[in-house]
């Protein structure tokens, strides 16, 4: 890669300023119910991160880990870390996680929901005419519903998807890059920090059946 000087490789704090940068403007901001975005940090004294997709990785370095570091420096006060749903195992339901994750979100003043499909099933399903959420991700986010006004959710997904399930949340951000790739840019989005400058580069559906 090249910086614009010819031959001048890019050193690797500078590619994961360009990858940030990108994540940012590519972040779309899908529903803002009630200005729930950006977050009033004097009725979001706790955050609960869920979410299998954003757990995965290097223990200490998922993205649920690197979200908790950007939001207690950005000044959260108590953050509670949940997977809620196992990727790898989209239909089973493991019901100490969803209990987990429901526990966490009763917990605290607002959660942070990340779902979507996994990098491996994703591609494989990525020319599907109908796309739905694993099966154990719905059945997490209907036991969620409950509590749908104080949940962000933040959706990975590189194609068309059915995001009906996802209607009754106060806010809904697409992170088309990957969840996974880049905390700053989801976080700096909900704190305030930097606007959701993406645009939508297909057609999300409400229902799966208006494919």
């Amino acid at each position: 890669e090249s910086n614009g000087e010819k031959g001048k490789k890019l050193l690797p704090d500078e590619k994961e300023k360009l990858a940030s940068r990108a994540a940012k403007g590519a972040t779309v901001l899908l529903k803002n119910e009630n200005s729930m975005l950006p977050l009033d940090m004097k009725k979001a004294s706790s955050v609960a991160l869920i979410g299998g997709i954003a757990a995965e990785g290097e223990e200490g370095n998922t993205l649920l880990d690197r979200c908790e570091a950007l939001l207690l420096a950005g000044g959260v006060g108590k953050i509670e870390k949940e997977k809620g749903y196992d990727i790898h195992k989209e239909i089973e339901t493991n019901e100490v996680d969803c209990m987990k994750a429901l526990a966490a979100v009763r917990a605290c003043d607002v959660a942070i929901l990340f779902l979507g499909h996994g990098e491996e099933r994703g591609n494989d399903i990525s020319t599907s005419h109908k796309v739905s959420l694993p099966a154990n991700q719905l059945e997490l986010v209907d036991k969620l519903n409950p509590y749908a006004q104080k949940i962000i959710v933040v959706l990975e997904t590189g194609f068309g998807v059915d995001v009906g399930c996802v209607e009754p949340f106060s806010a809904v951000m697409l992170a088309p890059f990957g969840v996974r790739s880049d905390a700053s840019a989801i976080v700096d989005v909900i704190l305030g920090n930097s606007e959701p400058l993406g645009r939508l580069p297909y057609t999300l559906y409400s229902d799966i059946d208006g494919y």
